[in-house]
């Protein structure tokens, strides 16, 4: 009975533990439903995570496509309205840069519309019509070779520029939002994944309160057993923990559990995760660093663009103004590099560009701000307290100059500068570029290579030039010039046998402009051709007049070296020429040795041509260049004109008077007409005569007159020929 009772008390023991063990069965289902349930409602929360992530890096990097189209927009659009600038300062530039720009500005459009419309940006509409009329301006200009019109044309559309400009600017402060709400947005996804971690954590927490109820109550029954289960499961948990950790990190491992195991699953998962975040943390510091570099910084050299120097340039107005601090602004131009581009490529060209940048770095401090404009064209702002800005501007040139080594080459180059001073020059930055600008103008005026400063004289200088060469532009349009004449005379008869058209320009008062002052100013634009234009019509259509009135005679009329660039020049002449049926031969061409200098073959070409269709060719200033001879054996030239630097020399100097002699004689003997300017004195006529010369000019036969007074001598002069000859008949 006692063994029954230990028997019954055994098998109470065994359905007790059985009983228990189907109790921690239960427990553990529950425990394991549980876990279950809770792993998948995080793994799909997971997911929509990820989902989010993506969403957030098309939205970032479609932002960052925007913004870079419209910094190139914005640089396009400042390098046109630079270039227009240039051009209707210099209407001898051409428009070609121009053109390039309006190119990239409708490929940019076209990127443009495309993202309004795949983003849904109502906004940029505006824009679009900015560039639309911008492309209209640039079509316009190109249409357009006056320079008032191009003059008239820049001021109604400089506040373009200005509106595209702020547009940009509020897309970088929407830019700003923007990465302000993707930092809330990142903040939003940090608290989901600390409330999944928070989740898995009380998921684990009640797995481990079921395992450890389960395995108290098994306590009773096997110790040893639930000791062995209870380490099995700790160094479990400590495995899969660290297996999330190294692939949040980044490692790489073979796994310690199987696939189908729900904790190891839940694990990778929670690892890949934090990989994810940490990935999505490092695309975005990347991203904005991509936006910043190209929004403010050059590509090809990395110094600052003009978006970012302005903004440095607007801080020290700031600090000028606050802090009374000195700072100067120089503007550097690459002298001819246009030749090296068209001459090497534009390969060497950037590759002399960056070394430049790198020159220009050397010479400059760490708190200095260089930036690339555009080109050729740099920027360079610095502090001038106790700075010697000469000096610095000196060490700039003399190391621009060093010969840049290239694979089987050297370049040589130089550059010009230009400097203004912020706070005596100018208080504000747009003041500022623009005096800079005037005195990077006045050196390359000065034959380059050099440096100047802007002053007071010299804002008066280029106003009062842009107003002359306006007022000039006005003249030729309103037909308010005037050609005079002076006579060429035959120096056997003193008959006339010839005039010299010279332009003048009248003024209120009976005075007048005389062409020293306009005629240069009008060869460093486009103004040239038109004015030389206006000499050749209005020569012929006075030149019918006095041959009509004269009989035969010889016009001479004098063609700048610019317009030997004009390759119609020829049809022009001829044009006219048939205009007021002027014989060709009754035309004589003068011409200088400067243009000869310039490009000898292309003006031989265009000589050969004028002199095919019947017309005079005379060397003008003969004598006064660097191979005088040399010309008249290269050119087809029908006469010279002895320049009244030797005449004026005769008879007392005497080597004046031997060249005068010895010109003369030379060109008998080519059979060339020799015709003497300046001729002043009797001495003079008589000893040009006694030397051969054919053809006197000078204020001691006649002084320049107009038409109407050199018709009226004409005729005085015939009628008192023939009251002579008639009393010499009686």
């Amino acid at each position: 009975m006692k063994w029954n009772r230990v028997s019954n008390i055994v098998s109470e023991m065994k359905l007790l533990a059985l009983l228990i063990a189907f109790c921690i069965v239960l427990l553990a289902g529950l425990a394991w439903y549980e876990t279950d349930s809770l792993g998948s409602e995080i793994n799909q929360q997971l997911k929509q995570e990820e989902l989010f992530l993506q969403d957030v890096q098309q939205e970032l990097s479609s932002h960052v496509n925007l913004d870079s189209t419209l910094n190139d927009i914005a640089i396009h659009t400042s390098k046109f309205f630079l270039e227009f600038e240039l051009v209707t300062l210099d209407p001898e530039r051409g428009i070609e840069n121009i053109q390039n720009h309006l190119a990239m500005l409708a490929q940019l459009k076209q990127t443009l519309h495309k993202m309004e419309r795949e983003m849904g940006k109502k906004d940029l509409s505006e824009l679009l019509e900015n560039l639309i009329i911008l492309q209209s301006v640039g079509d316009e200009l190109a249409a357009t070779t006056s320079t008032s019109d191009r003059f008239q044309l820049y001021r109604d559309n400089i506040l373009l520029v200005t509106k595209i400009e702020s547009y940009i600017s509020e897309r970088r402060h929407e830019s700003l939002r923007y990465s302000y709400q993707m930092q809330l947005k990142v903040g939003e996804l940090q608290q989901v994944v600390a409330q999944t971690r928070d989740r898995l954590t009380e998921l684990v927490f009640r797995h481990s309160i079921a395992m450890g109820v389960a395995m108290f109550v098994g306590f009773v029954i096997a110790i040893l057993f639930m000791r062995y289960v209870f380490s099995i499961f700790r160094e479990r948990f400590e495995l899969l923990e660290n297996y999330a950790i190294d692939i949040g990190r980044g490692h790489y491992q073979k796994p310690p559990f199987s696939s189908k195991d729900f904790t190891g699953r839940l694990a990778v998962r929670m690892g890949l995760m934090s990989r994810t975040i940490r990935g999505a943390f490092d695309k975005l510091h990347q991203s904005r660093e991509e936006v910043e570099e190209l929004a403010y910084y050059d590509n090809l050299t990395g110094l600052e663009n003009r978006l970012l120097f302005h903004e440095n340039l607007e801080n020290a107005v700031v600090l000028s103004r606050r802090y009374e601090e000195r700072f100067a602004l120089a503007y550097l131009d690459i002298d001819y590099f246009k030749e090296i581009n068209d001459a090497h490529g534009h390969g060497v060209g950037d590759a002399v560009l960056v070394e430049i940048s790198a020159r220009l770095q050397q010479v400059l401090r760490q708190d200095d701000h260089t930036a690339r404009l555009g080109g050729d064209e740099f920027a360079i702002l610095f502090r001038c307290d106790n700075l010697d800005i000469s000096e610095l501007v000196e060490r700039i040139l003399l190391l621009l100059q060093e010969p840049i080594a290239m694979p089987e080459m050297s370049v040589k180059l130089s550059g010009s500068i230009g400097v203004a001073i912020l706070g005596e020059d100018a208080d504000n930055s747009t003041d500022l570029m623009r005096f800079a600008d005037m005195a990077l103008y006045k050196s390359k005026q000065s034959g380059r290579n050099t440096y100047h400063y802007f002053s007071e004289k010299l804002e008066r200088k280029l106003f009062e030039k842009r107003k002359l060469l306006a007022e000039l532009e006005a003249a030729i349009e309103g037909d308010q010039l005037e050609l005079h004449y002076q006579p060429q005379h035959d120096m056997k008869s003193r008959k006339i046998v010839g005039v010299e058209a010279l332009i003048r320009w009248p003024l209120p008062g009976g005075e007048y402009r005389y062409p020293d002052l306009f005629i240069p100013l009008a060869e460093e634009g486009e103004l040239i051709f038109s004015l030389g234009e206006w000499i050749i019509k209005r020569a012929c259509r006075d030149g019918r007049q006095l041959l009509d009135r004269a009989g035969p005679l010889t016009i001479a009329i004098n063609l700048s070296s610019k317009q030997f660039k004009d390759p119609n020049l020829k049809e022009m002449i001829v044009h006219h020429c048939k205009q007021y049926q002027i014989p060709h031969h009754c035309i004589e061409l003068e011409i200088t040795e400067s243009l000869l200098l310039s490009n000898i073959n292309e003006a031989a070409n265009m000589l050969g041509k004028l002199r095919m269709e019947g017309f005079n060719i005379s060397l003008d200033d003969f004598g006064t260049g660097y191979s005088s001879n040399f010309y008249l054996k290269s050119i087809p030239v029908t006469g010279i004109k002895i320049d009244r630097l030797f005449t004026a020399g005769i008879p007392f100097e005497k080597k004046d008077t031997a060249i005068v002699e010895t010109t003369i004689d030379l060109a008998t003997r080519l059979d060339l007409k020799v015709i003497a300017e300046g001729v002043e004195t009797e001495e003079q006529f008589n000893h040009l005569l006694g030397f051969g010369c054919e053809v006197a000019q000078g204020y001691l036969l006649n002084k320049p007159m107009p038409m109407s007074e050199l018709i009226a001598q004409i005729t005085e002069t015939r009628k008192i020929r023939e009251h002579n000859i008639q009393r010499i008949t009686r």
